[in-house]
């Protein structure tokens, strides 16, 4: 069965959400302010790192870690050196 969750963050005037699609395959997607930067599939249960850029002057580099289970995925933002959780995001 699939199941889609949803992730969110916003940061320095930017909004940063995370897709994630479980079945047989995960596959996640990364939105920086509404855009897809990043998007990847993976089996089982293996971590994924997406990256894009928010768009400052310069632009800054951001990743998001998912891990996908078992259960319910986790991500956590990585931006500026610092790791923060992601919210879950009901849709």
């Amino acid at each position: 069965m699939t199941r889609n969750h949803h992730f969110h963050l916003d940061i320095a005037g930017h909004s940063v959400t995370v897709n994630v699609h479980n079945g047989h395959r995960v596959i996640a997607e990364l939105l920086v302010d509404g855009k897809v930067t990043d998007h990847q599939e993976t089996r089982g249960s293996r971590p994924l790192l997406l990256n894009g850029e928010l768009a400052d002057e310069p632009a800054r580099p951001v990743g998001v870690r998912i891990l996908p289970g078992p259960g319910v995925p986790r991500c956590t933002a990585l931006i500026d050196g610092a790791e923060e959780l992601m919210s879950p995001r009901a849709f």
